[in-house]
């Protein structure tokens, strides 16, 4: 199944607060739905702000995550979250992403 990802989603400290994040987000999101015709997105990130995401749509990605590896295949250490893009749910189980993290 394609999915599209994001990583390292970053705002000055400054800029917080003013909807820039917000709108970055969503713009990503209608280019992957509308230029890639991708369902999902998975979102990468180390600590503490899950719930300005889920205010924006994302859910924890509760089972883990499996990326390659220059080593091999390697449980992703990080928080992932999704986003269903259109009605169909993201499935049930281990996520395996057959490439490198994006």
């Amino acid at each position: 199944m394609p999915v599209a990802g994001f990583g390292g989603v970053l705002a000055r400290r400054e800029c917080s607060g003013r909807g820039y994040c917000r709108i970055a987000m969503e713009t990503a999101e209608a280019l992957v739905l509308n230029q890639m015709a991708v369902n999902f997105i998975l979102l990468f990130w180390q600590a503490g702000v899950a719930e300005f995401y889920e205010h924006l749509g994302w859910a924890k990605v509760s089972n883990p995550v499996r990326v390659e590896q220059a080593q091999g295949k390697a449980l992703l250490p990080i928080v992932s979250m999704v986003k269903c893009l259109r009605t169909e749910r993201w499935p049930k189980g281990d996520v395996r992403l057959e490439s490198r993290p994006w």
